[in-house]
């Protein structure tokens, strides 16, 4: 399998669930993440967590089911 390390990802739903358990394994892996779903403080809770694999971690809070905020996170991402 190729190397992921310090490859680029932007994953939706990363607060709560498999988004966090997807954040973990990819941060090991040496990915640098966008982490982005409705809730602000979760977020930041995986957020702290990430940090440790010493990777470049991003927070953008943003509601995909409103379509309007889909460009600015891809945008800002």
């Amino acid at each position: 399998m190729e190397s992921l390390s310090e490859s680029n990802a932007l994953l939706t739903g990363a607060s709560k669930g498999l988004g966090v358990h997807i954040a973990r394994v990819l941060a090991k892996e040496g990915v640098n993440l966008v982490l982005t779903a409705r809730s602000v403080k979760d977020l930041e809770n995986v957020r702290n967590e990430i940090l440790t694999y010493n990777v470049k971690v991003e927070v953008i809070p943003a509601d995909l089911t409103e379509s309007e905020q889909i460009q600015p996170l891809i945008k800002e991402a």
